[in-house]
């Protein structure tokens, strides 16, 4: 196990093209998508933040929490995931999308408790297509150069 601390990052900043509305402000028995994964992270991390775009930085759902602006564009989920690197490289990550509406305690848990002190990713694998789900995951600090190389290569 990992002694760097380990910070969540809801990824909020999405455009919700397809769905036509909001993935974040989804409402989920009375909260929305965006604070149920929130609290989820709060009771297992160091720090929570939410990953947004500079143009949802007055959002007033996502100014409830500590923000990290993506300092990166047209590059996805990965613009939040390495925003979050840079701003604080000394500590992992466990990133969450905020459209996966199945994730839970259980989810979280098992995830911390199997971070791989020597591998890069700690992730499920899925059941559709045998990869990695990266948008549920650890993302380990200093794993950040294979991340700028995921988006070299178009990887997003």
């Amino acid at each position: 196990m990992s002694d760097l601390p380990v910070n969540g990052l809801v990824l909020a900043g999405g455009k919700s093209r397809r769905m036509g509305q909001d993935k974040a402000l989804l409402d989920r028995g009375g909260q929305s998508q965006l604070s149920y994964l929130a609290g989820l992270l709060e009771k297992k991390v160091e720090r929570v933040f939410v990953s947004t775009r500079a143009d949802q930085k007055d959002d007033g759902e996502r100014g409830k929490y500590a923000q990290i602006v993506d300092r990166y564009e047209d590059m996805g989920p990965l613009a939040g995931i390495l925003s979050a690197m840079d701003e604080f490289p000394a500590a992992d990550w466990l990133v969450v999308a905020c459209d996966l509406p199945n994730i839970d305690d259980d989810t979280i848990a098992h995830l911390l408790a199997n971070r791989s002190p020597s591998q890069p990713f700690t992730a499920y694998i899925s059941s559709h297509d045998g990869l990695p789900e990266p948008l549920c995951a650890i993302w380990r600090a200093g794993s950040g150069d294979i991340v700028r190389q995921f988006a070299d290569e178009g990887v997003h």
